[in-house]
Formats: C-alpha cells, structure tokens, sequence
C-alpha cells in the first residue's frame, strides 16, 4: 500500500541512533528487552503512539527500531545494545559510529559502575562529540552487601563533570515497560525541542527521499 508506506516515512523523518553503554551487569540487554516486551504488536501502533519493529542481529550488535511521537512529529531511535561486548574496546567504539544518543547505565547499588562509565563517556566524545548524552540509573534488582551505593552527589558530580542536562539524568527500574517507555519519550521531546538533527546515515527509499523506517538498523 503506497499510502501506508508514505506515512510511515514521514513519521519516521527525524531517527536517531541511540546506543546502550555501561559496565557488565548494569542491565543494558534487560533495558534491551524491556523495549521489546512493550505491549504492542511487531510494527503496529498502540494507543500511546508508539511503535515497535521486529529486532534483528547486524553482525554481532542486537538492534531495534523503536519509534514514538511528539505531537505531530515522529521520532524513530535506532537502539543498539553493547551488551556482551564491553570487555572488547574496540569493538564498543564502532557502536559510536553515527550513534546522536549515548544512553550510558550505571547500577543504583553499586558506585563502581558509576565511576566506569567515564571511560564511555570519553570513547564517545572522542567519535560523536555532539551525540546527546542521557545518565539513566537502573534501580532494579537487590543491593550489592559488599558494594557501595550511588548518592545523589556522586550522580551530581558525574553529570556536572560529563555536562549532561539535568532533564536527561533517571533513575528507574529498567525492567518496567512504562518507566522505559517515559525514558524515550522524554529523550525524543528533549531532541524534538533542542532542534537536534537527525543522523545522517540514513537509507533511502529509491528515488523518494524518504527514510525507509524497516532499514533504520542497518545503518547501525
């Protein structure tokens, strides 16, 4: 249907490629499958307009295209998970590549995990210096007894240091479908808002100009 088609481009004119950074363990892939577990059908929009489609492997890198709406604007993230990957630096920095989101996670319970993520922070700046940094706090799961928590001065610190937005600083369980679902629609206003410009490794259609919303990943 030529029409379906046209409309699901123009809803998909602004995508973004966001990537999930962080230590092992800090529950980048659970945030990964939180995403895919919304309630929703593969492709179809639910009442919350937002949209999901089928993940697919490229390579070694887990991606989805996950879109959602602004008002009248339509905002599709490219979401890449590191998960597996982080021992491998080499490896990580390719995922930065074309990325305009670094979603980095830390655990809640453990500071360590906070701390480790200076090292990401650099590796992007170094590839996508104007990417949006987004510092998301996972809550889930029991504290660490031998660990050392995450004051709200250490996070302070961190965004301060980082020069992350105080409106993209969270802390949830990652494993909640609304609390995610919050997570990408604040970031999508945020980069709806501040004017950032979509990524630029985008596939065309044909001769049409317009995003192909089932190839977003590949650019990945």
């Amino acid at each position: 249907n030529v029409l379906t088609c046209a409309m699901a481009a123009a809803n998909a004119r602004r995508k973004y490629r966001a990537v999930l950074l962080g230590e092992p363990g800090v529950g980048k892939s659970t945030l990964f499958a939180t995403v895919l577990s919304l309630k929703m059908t593969a492709g179809r929009q639910d009442e919350s307009g937002s949209r999901i489609q089928t993940p697919h492997r490229e390579g070694q890198k887990m991606e989805v295209n996950y879109s959602i709406d602004v008002g009248d604007t339509g905002v599709m993230f490219c979401l890449c998970d590191t998960g597996g990957v982080e021992r491998f630096r080499t490896i990580t920095r390719n995922y930065y590549v074309g990325s305009a989101v670094n979603i980095l996670i830390y655990n809640s319970h453990r500071k360590g995990t906070l701390d480790g993520l200076a090292s990401y922070v650099r590796d992007g700046n170094e590839t996508v210096p104007d990417a949006t940094k987004v510092l998301v706090g996972n809550v889930y799961g029991a504290q660490d007894p031998g660990g050392q928590a995450v004051e709200a001065a250490d996070v302070d610190k961190f965004a301060k240091e980082h020069f992350i937005s105080d409106n993209l600083r969270f802390e949830l369980s990652i494993n909640v479908e609304e609390d995610v679902k919050q997570l990408f629609q604040t970031i999508a206003e945020h980069l709806v808002g501040g004017g950032l410009r979509p990524s630029t490794n985008e596939i065309n259609l044909s001769g049409s100009g317009a995003i192909d919303p089932a190839s977003c990943c590949l650019c990945c």
